[in-house]
C-alpha cells in the first residue's frame, strides 16, 4: 500500500521511465529476466479517473503472480505506467513515450478508457503488440477484423442493451429518447428499437451546454430517457432537466454505469445545481450495469482467493472506501493475470525432430558477390605473361634499334606500342575480388583510365605508323616526303590528351557512385530451405555516364575506322620485311572485331560478374597479345634468319594517276635517310 501511494504522485505528473511496478521486488530478482510491459491508467482528469482503482488491482495481481513459482519461472514482469486522463491525445503520447524508450515493451496492458483504447488498438498493429483493457467498453472495439490484437476482460456497453429493451417490454413502454456523447454508444439501442417496433422520439448529442437537448426532449414529451455519457456531461444534463422542470414521477432516466460511486461530493464543481436539486431528478433514475465479480464466495479464483478476500485486500489500499472506478477492479486484476498466463504459454517447449526447431519463415541472407578467385588468378597470370613478353620485346627493340630492319619500323613508336600493351595488361589486375583493399569506385576509375590510356598509346601508335605510310604513298614526290618520329609522337600524344581530358572531366564533374543491385535469383542453402541467399553486386554509375562513355567510344571508334581505312589503302605495299604496314592493318582489323564482339557480349552478361570480367579481360588480353606478337615476332624471325633487305621498298600503288619517274620508287637508302 505504501509503495502505491508513493507511486501515484509521480504517475500523475506524466510518464516517467523510473515509475514501475514489478511482480518480484528488486531484492528478489537476482538471475531473473525482466519482461517489460507498458500500461495506461486514467488516473486524473474529469472524464473518468477510474485508473486509480484499476492500477491498485493491477498491483495486487502482480504481487500474487510473483508468489507463484510455477508461473513464469526465471522471469518477472516489469510494468511502466502512464496517465492517459481518458483523453486520446494524452493516451497516445503516454503509450508512445513508453514504447519508444528502451527496453523493448512486449505488451500494452491496462488501457483503462475507450477514448484511449480505440486509437491505440489501431496503432499497435504497426508495432506488433497486443493491447489489453479492463475498462474500455466501446462496442467498436469488438470488431475483430479492425482490432484483431485488442483484448479486454469487461463486457462492451452493448451487452446491457438486451436488458434495457426487455425492461421496456415488461413495462409496456414503446417510446423513448436517447441522449449521448458524440460516440457510437447508442447505435445498438436504436437498432434494437427498430427490430422491436419501438419508437425513438429523438436522439440528442450532449454538449457542455445541454439547454437545446433538454428543450428538444420537452418538445417531444420524452418520458423514458436513455443517457449514455460520462459523469461530467451527465450531471450537467440532469441539472438542466431540473432547471427546465422536466423531471418527476412521470420522467424515467436510465443512466450508464460509468459514474463514481461517490459522485455526490464531487458534483459541486461540475454543475450549478445543488446536491438536493440533482437528487430530486435522480430520485426517478436507475442504471443497468454488469457485475464482474463472482457472487459465490466459496469458489477460489486462479489466484487461490475468493472474491470476498480480494475485496478486503482492495479496500485496504483505500482505507476502507471504494474509489472511483472500483466497478472495474476485477477486470483489471484479470487483465494482469491474462497477460502473465499469455507470457507463460509462450514458454511451452514444443517437441522437435532431428534436434532442430522448425522456423516460422525463410531467413534471407545478403550475399555480396565478387569475382571468382580462380578466374582472377588465371587472368592475372595471363596478364603477367603478356607484360613479361612485352618487356622482352622492348629489350629486343632497344638492342636492335640501329639494325636496318628495326630502324625501318620506327623503334621509338614501337616502344609506345609496348607501353600501351603493358597498361592494357595491367588493367586486368584491377578487379572486384573479395578482401580487396581498394574501394569499388577506385577500382572502377583505375581500370577505366588504365585501359583507355593503354589503348590510346598502342592503337594510336599503330594508327600513326599507318598514316605515315599512307602519306608517303599518296605524295606527289616520294623523295621529298619527310615525316619524322616526332610527327608520329605528336599524333599519339594528341589522342592520349583527348582521352585523358574526357576522363578528367568525367571524374571531376560527375564522379562514380556505387549502386548495389540485388539479383532476382535466390540460391537456396540447406536441405530444408530455411536459408536463402540474395546475391547482390556493386556497380559504378554516374548521372551522365552515357554522355562521357559515348564520347570515349566515339573517339576510339573514329580512330579505329580511320585506321582501318588507312590500312586498307596501304594493303599493296611490297617487301614486308622492311614495312609492317600489312601487319599493322591486321592488328587494326583484329582490335576492331574484338571491340565490337566484346561490346555485344558484355551487354548480355552485364549482371554476371565472372562472365563479365572473364569476357572483358579475355578480349583485352587476347587483342593486346595478338597485336604485340603480330608486330614483333616477324621482325625477330627475320633477324634470326638474317634476311637481307634489297630492292624497292614502296610502290605507290594507291595513285589514281599514272606515276612519274620521280614518283616511281624509294630505295632503302633513301628510306633510312628519311627522318623518322
Amino acid at each position: 500500500m505504501q509503495l502505491l501511494l508513493m507511486l501515484l504522485p509521480s504517475v500523475v505528473a506524466g510518464f516517467r521511465q523510473d515509475v514501475v511496478i514489478t511482480s518480484v521486488s528488486d531484492e528478489e530478482s537476482y538471475n531473473l529476466t525482466d519482461l517489460h510491459v507498458a500500461s495506461l491508467h486514467s488516473l486524473t482528469g474529469d472524464t473518468w479517473p477510474g485508473g486509480v482503482a484499476t492500477l491498485a488491482a493491477t498491483r495486487m495481481a502482480l504481487e500474487d503472480i510473483g508468489k507463484r513459482r510455477d508461473l513464469l519461472p526465471g522471469y518477472r514482469i516489469v510494468m511502466t505506467v502512464a496517465d492517459s486522463m481518458c483523453e486520446a491525445g494524452r493516451g497516445i503520447n503516454g503509450a508512445m513515450m513508453q514504447l519508444m524508450q528502451p527496453p523493448v515493451k512486449m505488451m500494452l496492458a491496462g488501457v483503462s478508457c475507450s477514448l484511449t483504447a480505440q486509437p491505440l488498438a489501431s496503432a499497435m498493429l504497426e508495432w506488433n503488440l497486443v493491447s489489453m483493457s479492463a475498462s474500455a467498453t466501446n462496442v467498436v472495439l469488438s470488431d475483430r477484423k479492425t482490432y484483431p490484437w485488442f483484448f479486454r476482460t469487461t463486457a462492451p456497453d452493448t451487452k446491457m442493451n438486451p436488458a434495457r429493451l426487455k425492461m421496456m417490454e415488461v413495462f409496456g413502454w414503446t417510446k423513448f429518447a436517447t441522449v449521448h456523447e458524440p460516440e457510437k454508444i447508442t447505435e445498438d439501442v436504436l437498432n434494437g428499437a427498430r427490430k422491436n417496433n419501438l419508437t425513438v422520439l429523438t436522439s440528442e448529442i450532449l454538449t457542455e451546454e445541454p439547454q437545446l437537448q433538454v428543450s428538444a426532449l420537452k418538445a417531444k414529451d420524452a418520458r423514458i430517457i436513455y443517457v449514455a455519457a460520462f459523469q461530467p456531461f451527465s450531471l450537467a444534463f440532469i441539472c438542466e432537466l431540473f432547471k427546465q422542470d422536466h423531471y418527476g414521477p412521470h420522467i424515467l432516466i436510465n443512466t450508464m454505469y460509468w459514474w463514481d460511486p461517490t459522485w455526490i461530493p464531487t458534483s459541486q464543481g461540475l454543475t450549478t445545481c445543488t446536491v438536493d436539486q440533482l437528487m430530486q431528478v435522480m430520485d426517478y433514475a436507475f442504471y443497468i450495469g454488469p457485475t464482474s465479480a463472482n457472487t459465490n464466495d466459496t469458489i477460489s479464483t486462479i489466484s487461490g482467493e475468493t472474491n470476498r478476500h480480494f475485496d478486503a485486500k482492495f479496500l485496504e489500499y483505500f482505507n476502507g472506501t471504494w474509489p472511483y472506478g472500483s466497478d472495474f477492479r476485477n477486470p483489471a486484476y484479470d487483465v494482469t493475470w491474462a497477460m502473465a498466463l499469455a507470457f507463460n504459454s509462450t514458454m511451452t517447449k514444443l517437441q522437435s525432430t532431428n534436434d532442430k526447431i522448425p522456423v516460422d519463415a525463410v531467413t534471407t541472407m545478403l550475399l555480396d558477390l565478387h569475382i571468382s578467385r580462380n578466374l582472377y588468378s588465371m587472368m592475372s597470370i595471363w596478364a603477367a605473361i603478356g607484360i613479361i613478353q612485352s618487356i622482352a620485346f622492348f629489350i629486343f627493340n632497344v638492342k636492335y634499334r640501329h639494325n636496318r630492319l628495326i630502324k625501318m619500323s620506327s623503334p621509338r613508336i614501337n616502344g609506345l606500342i609496348l607501353a600501351g600493351c603493358v597498361l592494357c595488361y595491367s588493367s586486368n589486375w584491377l578487379a572486384d575480388v573479395e578482401d580487396s583493399k581498394l574501394s569499388h569506385s577506385t577500382i572502377c576509375v583505375s581500370r577505366l583510365c588504365t585501359f583507355i590510356l593503354g589503348f590510346s598509346l598502342a592503337f594510336g601508335s599503330l594508327f600513326a605508323k599507318t598514316w605515315r605510310v599512307h602519306v608517303i604513298l599518296t605524295a606527289k614526290s616520294l623523295v621529298s616526303v619527310v615525316i619524322s618520329d616526332t610527327h608520329l609522337l605528336l599524333i599519339v600524344l594528341g589522342l592520349v590528351t583527348i582521352n585523358a581530358s574526357i576522363l578528367i572531366a568525367w571524374q571531376f564533374y560527375d564522379p562514380y557512385e556505387i549502386v548495389t543491385t540485388y539479383l532476382p535469383e535466390l540460391k537456396v542453402m540447406g536441405d530444408t530451405d530455411d536459408i536463402v541467399h540474395l546475391p547482390m553486386i556493386h556497380s559504378c554509375v554516374s548521372k551522365y555516364n552515357a554522355y562521357f562513355s559515348g564520347a570515349l567510344y566515339a573517339v576510339q571508334g573514329i580512330t579505329m575506322i580511320f585506321g582501318a581505312f588507312l590500312a586498307w589503302e596501304t594493303r599493296q605495299v611490297k617487301l614486308q620485311a622492311l614495312n609492317d604496314s600489312k601487319l599493322i592493318g591486321i592488328c587494326i582489323y583484329n582490335v576492331a572485331v574484338l571491340s565490337i564482339l566484346g561490346g555485344i557480349i558484355l551487354f548480355v552478361v552485364e549482371d554476371d560478374l565472372d562472365l563479365s570480367y572473364g569476357f572483358s579481360s579475355g578480349l583485352i588480353l587476347c587483342g593486346t597479345m595478338l597485336t604485340a606478337n603480330i608486330i614483333f615476332v616477324p621482325k625477330i624471325m627475320s633477324l634470326k634468319h638474317k634476311e637481307e633487305v634489297v630492292g624497292t621498298v614502296l610502290q605507290p600503288s594507291v595513285f589514281k594517276q599514272k606515276p612519274t619517274t620521280e614518283q616511281s620508287s624509294l630505295t632503302i637508302d633513301q628510306w633510312t635517310q628519311t627522318p623518322h
